[in-house]
């Protein structure tokens, strides 16, 4: 069982710190002096400071980030804390006795040390574990991203964090990103600079983070691509990602539909077979790939009759046999036709009497 929790060590940091600052303040204040008051290192007064600065600091969420992670919305909130920290206290102290004592300029100094003195330690923390993660990168898969937008911005954020991915590098074609840096992640080139940056920097995957990608784009990031053995991934719903991210565990290889630029479209087959039941249904050049993968499609429905014409008698024997050694309940006839010719075309449209002709 856990006694001490690690919070309660942020938290009394910030208070000591707290105490630090406007003693430092009152320490520089005077220093200028040469006949300054004696400086009590403890009071009501620095009570006082500590409970309020407290009291705002949780207030502004400051304990609920992690110092790992820090980052510039932690260093937002400690700005807001530490300015109206020094307001809530200022108006405190006058309440209670005027703040009789209370330099002008302490109120000014306080609110700056302070930002430092909580900002410099969360920082060093996370380049101290930053700089860990970096000596153990060897043992994470190296990545070379294509794209510098916004998805790689975040794709590198999360490989950081995770320690999954070791980011070399960045592709990409638009000249504004030439020689820039994204994250301390540098963009090397452009995506005809696949193969070699791969070859050189040892690349294991290569992680598509482009934005609104064409698919023309896609099959040159292909093309770019096969000569390197890598693995060709690709971020999940690009399109739906938030700031919140994803996880890089569901990285997506490449696929048909992402070649084609298009959304795969997902077919309701229950109100398919509904719309068809009982049916006689014509399929035209039922003998092509499109065409012959309709016709076993429509045939594991209960329709009435199956018709499929083709004007290629080799390819329209290979879909025969194959619908008939698939269901010898349906019946299915293959017709060798010229779509073109309209006369032989009326002909079978008067034998057959198709509900429906694809």
């Amino acid at each position: 069982m856990r006694i001490f929790h690690p919070r309660s060590a942020v938290i009394v940091h910030d208070l000591f710190m707290t105490w630090l600052a406007w003693m430092l303040s009152y320490v520089i204040r005077y220093s200028v002096w040469s006949d300054a008051p004696a400086l009590s290192w403890f009071s009501q007064e620095f009570l006082l400071v500590i409970l309020i600065q407290g009291l705002v600091a949780y207030y502004f969420n400051l304990y609920r980030g992690i110092w790992r992670f820090a980052s510039v919305p932690d260093l937002i909130n400690i700005a807001k804390s530490a300015i109206f920290g020094t307001f809530a206290i200022g108006f405190v102290l006058f309440l209670i006795y005027r703040a009789d004592g209370v330099p002008r300029s302490v109120l000014i100094l306080y609110p700056l040390i302070l930002m430092v003195l909580w900002g410099v330690p969360r920082l060093t923390y996370r380049v101290f574990k930053d700089s860990k993660l970096k000596l153990l990168s060897h043992d994470k898969e190296k990545v070379l991203l294509v794209g510098a937008g916004r998805f790689a911005d975040m794709f590198i954020r999360h490989a950081h964090a995770s320690g999954i991915y070791d980011v070399v590098g960045i592709v990409d074609n638009a000249t504004k990103y030439k020689g820039a840096n994204l994250r301390g992640v540098k963009v090397l080139g452009k995506i005809d600079n696949i193969e070699s940056i791969c070859l050189n920097k040892n690349i294991q995957a290569i992680v598509i983070t482009q934005e609104q990608i064409s698919a023309e784009l896609m099959k040159e990031i292909v093309d770019n691509s096969m000569s390197s053995q890598c693995k060709l991934l690709t971020l999940p719903d690009l399109d739906k990602l938030t700031d919140k991210g994803f996880e890089l565990s569901n990285l997506l290889p490449v696929t048909i539909d992402d070649l084609l630029g298009r959304e795969k479209i997902s077919i309701d087959w229950s109100n398919v077979a509904k719309k068809l039941q009982g049916k006689s249904i014509l399929v035209t050049g039922g003998g092509g790939s499109i065409g012959s993968e309709l016709a076993r499609q429509l045939a594991k429905l209960d329709l009435k009759s199956l018709c499929i014409i083709d004007h290629s008698e080799y390819n329209l024997y290979q879909i025969d046999r194959d619908l008939n050694d698939r269901n010898n309940d349906l019946i299915v006839k293959s017709l060798l036709v010229n779509v073109t010719d309209k006369a032989h075309l009326f002909q079978v449209f008067s034998q057959v009497r198709p509900d429906i002709v694809f």
